[in-house]
């Protein structure tokens, strides 16, 4: 809190890329004279033209080149490989899936920072039929499209870019029901939200979507609608100029 008490005092404009954010710091009782929200909020938005549902063909050459089960639903993460990216709680979570549904296999997608291969080999040392780990992939939205369900633990995010990522691909998106996701995830509607560090809360919650392919195909359907509508990358980078420039 002192170093952004710090940053705005020498700042002429502080930009932001969540409401959430400028709300947390209001709570603290730090002058928001210079605060602006850019947009919607986001940095980047979405383009439609990378981010956007494919083809059942295009999706399964997709998972033939990973090596992924046709007949699996897939969940999948995507991020850094880090504690506070609430990954080991997924891991924890989907090892309780597995003894209800065989059918389900768990993507793993980012860049090392937690020793995560050596993780997996000591407690899903049966199980590497039901995980893969890939750790760069040069076109998310190609690993967004084979999954069926996003899901995002994180303890703590600034906005949660990859949620609108995943919404505008139609997947249906769970995630942890902290400040910074607040103005990507909305709850019952573009995905469900859990208890963060819950185990039991997101194993719950991925078993619902399991359950529900209707409920799984509003969330994703409204997650294309509201991420093109409100974070279009035109509409965002002109927000962010008009800020900047003005």
């Amino acid at each position: 809190i002192f170093i952004d008490k710090l940053n705005i005092l020498t700042s002429n404009k502080v930009l932001f890329d969540s409401q959430c954010q400028i709300d947390l710091l209001n709570k603290e009782k730090i002058n928001n004279n210079k605060f602006h929200l850019i947009g919607n909020g986001s940095i980047k938005g979405i383009d439609s033209k990378i981010f956007y549902k494919y083809s059942l063909n295009k999706k399964n050459n997709l998972k033939e080149k990973y090596g992924i089960p046709f007949n699996h639903k897939i969940i999948l993460y995507l991020g850094r490989m880090d504690p506070d990216k609430g990954v080991l709680t997924l891991i924890e979570s989907f090892k309780n899936l597995l003894s209800k549904n065989n059918n389900i296999f768990l993507l793993l997608v980012g860049r090392d920072e937690m020793n995560i291969k050596k993780y997996l080999n000591n407690i899903l040392q049966n199980l590497s039929n039901k995980v893969c780990y890939i750790s760069n992939v040069s076109r998310p939205e190609d690993i967004i499209n084979v999954s069926d369900i996003f899901c995002l633990p994180s303890k703590r995010e600034g906005f949660g870019s990859v949620i609108i990522e995943a919404g505008a691909c139609e997947i249906p998106v769970i995630g942890s029901d902290i400040y910074g996701l607040k103005s990507s995830l909305k709850n019952n509607f573009n995905g469900l939200t859990f208890k963060v560090d819950d185990i039991n809360d997101l194993e719950s919650k991925i078993q619902k979507l399991i359950d529900d392919k209707s409920l799984s195909k509003i969330l994703g359907a409204n997650g294309k609608n509201f991420a093109n509508k409100n974070f279009s990358k035109k509409y965002v980078y002109e927000c962010l100029e008009n800020l900047i420039f003005d």
